[in-house]
């Protein structure tokens, strides 16, 4: 999924910057997902 979304920020976004800020903002949210998987794995 992550991957998808980040096809598609490429496409959708031909200014560099603004891609790299979108890029920088699918990693804060792939580590919120991940740290919310790891506490759901210890429940």
């Amino acid at each position: 999924m992550m991957s998808k979304a980040a096809g598609i920020g490429r496409e959708i976004c031909g200014d560099g910057a603004k891609c790299d800020a979108f890029m920088l903002e699918l990693d804060r949210i792939r580590e919120k997902m991940a740290t919310m998987v790891m506490a759901n794995d210890h429940v």
